[in-house]
């Protein structure tokens, strides 16, 4: 009981054991960790990110409030916002200033951009944005997977051939 002496113990371990896929191990591990320090924003980020995991948008929401004080709670707050309030998440994704987060970082936020419009009935804007992360992030199959599910519903034989090249990039 008391303070928790050392918070990387249990950060790490929820990590590695999310990385094994036992997500509700690493909840509890989170959970208990964060009864002893609720304040402590790596815990409370880690969490809210498994919350996401298992599509509990209200818990993450819940978790991390309005708080956007690092690229990761700014994504992830927008992350639980776009399918109620999809421009309030690109708002939130667009005030946060991305030039010194990882790239991965910025490929997530530039998703959620793109799921925005999508959710918005922006088609076109979509299709553009998505067409963009493909040059953006040439080392990366996501964007790709990205761009094919966005020209899913609208131009099917693009979407093939889109993921065709998605799968040609894995070898």
């Amino acid at each position: 009981e008391g303070e928790l002496s050392d918070k990387a113990l249990p950060h790490n371990l929820a990590l590695a054991l999310w990385g094994l896929r036992e997500i509700q191990a690493a909840a509890t591990v989170l959970d208990q960790a964060l009864e002893r320090c609720t304040d402590d924003r790596d815990l409370r980020e880690l969490r809210a990110a498994l919350y996401l995991e298992t599509d509990d948008l209200a818990a993450a929401q819940a978790l991390i409030g309005d708080e956007t004080s690092s690229t990761g709670l700014a994504i992830m707050q927008a992350q639980a916002l776009v399918t109620i309030d999809p421009q309030r998440a690109r708002s939130l994704i667009k005030d946060n200033d991305f030039r010194s987060a990882s790239q991965h970082q910025r490929l997530v936020a530039d998703q959620v951009i793109v799921e925005s419009f999508i959710r918005e009935g922006l088609w076109d804007v979509a299709l553009d944005r998505a067409g963009y992360l493909v040059d953006e992030y040439p080392w990366s199959i996501i964007p790709l997977i990205e761009l094919a599910k966005t020209q899913r519903d609208r131009i099917p034989t693009e979407a093939e051939k889109t993921l065709s090249l998605a799968v040609d990039n894995l070898g």
